[in-house]
């Protein structure tokens, strides 16, 4: 599980429990596994039990500013013109920035989020929505597309496919 989605879960178990619900099937199964795995190996990580941090490097933490940060970048350059163009004036105003000319927006972008990438490419992809954060964001809290793709099984259940010819 991504970082990020494993962040979003957990915010929906902290929202139930602070109303007083019962947490749905797919997110009681999801923590009470993380927790019972935690209970049986005394070396293991919650974290990363919970999805909040991986081991491998490049992906996204649970806490990461990058999914804000693309959001802000993106509101910056606007909706007109195409991707291509709105990338290119921004990345025109990034480099401009960091050779110290007075831009107070990506001034506030960079203060709160970190600096803005100074990739024309990843600055398209990140203009264009097509980062994992961005699609993330896109979802706007609701994981029902991931997870009725995938029902929530804990490891005792899982039925090798059977389907496979010999």
């Amino acid at each position: 599980m991504k970082p990020l989605l494993a962040r979003r879960r957990l915010e929906q178990v902290a929202a139930h429990l602070a109303r007083g619900e019962a947490l749905p099937p797919l997110l009681s199964g999801w923590i009470g596994l993380a927790i019972l795995k935690r209970l049986q190996d005394a070396d293991s990580n919650l974290d990363q039990l919970l999805g909040l941090r991986s081991r491998q490097g490049g992906r996204l933490g649970a806490c990461s500013q990058q999914p804000a940060r693309d959001q802000a970048l993106r509101e910056l350059a606007g909706e007109a013109g195409t991707v291509k163009d709105r990338a290119t004036a921004l990345h025109m105003r990034v480099i401009a920035h960091r050779s110290g000319a007075d831009d107070p927006e990506l001034a506030e972008i960079a203060r709160r989020y970190g600096d803005p990438p100074l990739s024309l490419r990843q600055l398209q992809r990140v203009i264009g929505g097509r980062t994992e954060a961005a699609r993330l964001i896109a979802d706007d809290g609701n994981l029902a597309s991931d997870m009725s793709s995938r029902p929530m099984t804990a490891p005792w259940q899982h039925q090798p496919d059977r389907s496979i010819a010999s």
